[in-house]
């Protein structure tokens, strides 16, 4: 599940939130980079978790194909006028997903483009760099 980094928020209101998205999830791996490693465990410790975060390195491995029906992602709700609540994203779906951008845009091999969005954002993640 993409999750955005700590920005103007306090920090101890982007705790609570996300570990109260990791209470929901139960998520077994908390993925982050070096630099974001002291308040993911921050976040782990107060979602009641005794994990240390995984900081990622490229080591170049591929990804191995997966499952149509398996779970690709969880995408989140903002929490903005409720809890936030995840939608499970199967590959599949995303696969059909990124298949319409595609088809709706008339995007072809080599073609490029730019966008201000974030990772964390379904727009930038999904229709930003997974699309192209």
């Amino acid at each position: 599940m993409p999750h955005p980094p700590p920005s103007f928020a306090a920090e101890a209101e982007y705790v609570e939130h996300t570990a109260g998205i990791l209470r929901q999830t139960e998520a077994a791996v908390t993925i982050t980079a070096e630099g974001l490693a002291p308040v993911a465990a921050r976040v782990l410790a107060a979602a009641g978790s005794d994990r240390e975060p995984w900081i990622w390195r490229d080591d170049g491995d591929e990804i191995q194909p997966r499952e149509p029906g398996e779970l690709a992602l969880l995408q989140f709700t903002s929490g903005s006028s409720s809890r936030p609540r995840g939608v499970r994203v199967t590959w599949a779906n995303l696969e059909a997903n990124l298949a319409l951008i595609r088809s709706t845009l008339g995007w072809r091999a080599g073609d490029a483009g730019a966008s201000w969005l974030p990772l964390h954002h379904d727009m930038g993640l999904i229709g930003c760099l997974l699309t192209p």
